[in-house]
């Protein structure tokens, strides 16, 4: 092992298993000169698997989780954390392969059960994506655009951009996606930008010609927190706030609950962080998209990208 490697795993006993560093710097010190006692058990692979996944070092970490399946590829922690990493790069069969090994061990485990029944039920689904990668100028591809008030949409850079100065002020625009009602799972963009005196988020509900009549907002507040709100006969619910919006770009995303009804998640970064109750209308198609506005006479911008929406099959 390398001496930058042995500092990682001596900062992963420290940091995420509250091993003192006084106890960590003699045991540096022996791995510096035999180093091969450091790789001799599968729980260990698996822990500069863990660490690894936690720095979103992606290829390291395969490296360490198949070293750990050769030495003990009925490990129950390592199955787990194997089913875990083929799930998150979308592949079902050897997630649900190494969860069904993981289950003929431990056949009441809780996370094996969700997650195995969350799997299936994603493979009943149609994921429909759109990366924005095309020509710049009209959104087109089924995208319906709602420009109001000083505000314009359109493509640059392969992203979608909301931008112009908001005259009169709190009128939103937006793109919208028409969906049927009973299909609907999840809409998902990721926000790259956006200027901090505006409100832009997503939008689910129903919103017709003269405006938005009923639905669900999330997103960013102009105060740079996360917040919330609802609407119902075109009346607005006062804004909630939910902490303080992240620094770097961030998937948001609004999902109907599968289990409880007229409930809706609301996630960032795949993190759920409110869930609520709200009845929509009965309407025979909803729409899904993005909103933005600010006050009066603020100039602002916004750009999005990687919008997916989940629909049952």
């Amino acid at each position: 092992l390398s001496p930058q490697a042995i500092d990682s795993f001596a900062e992963y006993a420290t940091k995420y298993k509250g091993v003192p560093a006084e106890r960590v710097q003699p045991l540096k010190e022996g791995w510096m000169k035999e180093p091969g006692i450091l790789r001799q058990s599968a729980e260990t692979e698996l822990n500069f698997a863990v660490h690894y996944i936690l720095q979103e070092k992606w290829d390291q970490a395969q490296r360490s989780l198949q070293e750990a399946l050769r030495i003990a590829n009925q490990h129950l922690p390592i199955l787990k954390l194997a089913a875990w990493q083929h799930n998150r790069e979308d592949n079902a069969k050897l997630a649900l392969n190494y969860l069904d090994r993981a289950l003929s061990q431990a056949p009441n485990d809780e996370y094996c059960l969700a997650t195995r029944q969350k799997i299936i039920e994603n493979q009943n689904l149609v994921i429909w994506e759109d990366s924005f990668s095309r020509s710049d100028g009209l959104l087109r591809r089924r995208w319906q655009t709602i420009e109001q008030d000083g505000i314009h949409i359109f493509l640059r850079n392969q992203q979608a951009v909301m931008s112009g100065t908001n005259f009169k002020g709190n009128l939103l625009s937006g793109f919208i996606r028409h969906l049927p009602t009973e299909n609907f799972v999840k809409i998902q963009l990721y926000l790259h930008s956006s200027s901090p005196t505006a409100y832009v988020g997503l939008f689910y509900g129903i919103w017709d010609k003269e405006g938005d009549k009923e639905g669900i907002y999330f997103g960013k507040g102009k105060d740079q927190s996360i917040v919330y709100t609802t609407s119902k006969s075109k009346k607005k619910e006062p804004w909630q706030t939910l902490g303080p919006w992240p620094d770097k770009p961030v998937a948001i995303a609004i999902a109907r609950s599968r289990t409880e009804a007229d409930t809706y998640l609301l996630l960032l970064n795949d993190q759920v962080v409110s869930k609520l109750n709200f009845k929509l209308s009965q309407e025979k198609q909803m729409q899904a998209g993005t909103f933005g506005f600010a006050s009066q006479n603020q100039t602002w911008e916004c750009t999005w990208d990687n919008a997916q929406i989940w629909e049952a099959q």
